[in-house]
């Protein structure tokens, strides 16, 4: 994601130069050179690089196995509504 003058774009098959950011955009096949865009490093105010399937798979996984049980474990104590096991 390339955030620049309060707008954000996705991009993909993104590089750097020393003057400008070059990429394409996400919807826009790889394969396509003359859809690629540029914008001059000065006016960039910040890049977010990675995979956006793969972090939102990450958080499903911390809030499924390890967020969830803790949570009804806290719960199950305070409430004291855990089995006793006897």
């Amino acid at each position: 994601m390339v955030y620049h003058g309060g707008a954000v774009e996705r991009w993909h098959a993104t590089t750097m130069t020393s003057d400008s950011i070059v990429g394409i955009h996400w919807l826009t096949p790889i394969e396509c050179d003359s859809c690629r865009v540029s914008l001059p490093r000065a006016t960039v105010d910040s890049i977010r690089v990675g995979d956006p399937a793969k972090g939102f798979w990450k958080s499903y996984g911390f809030a499924v196995y390890i967020a969830a049980p803790v949570t009804l474990f806290v719960l199950c104590a305070v409430t004291h509504g855990c089995p006793s096991g006897d």
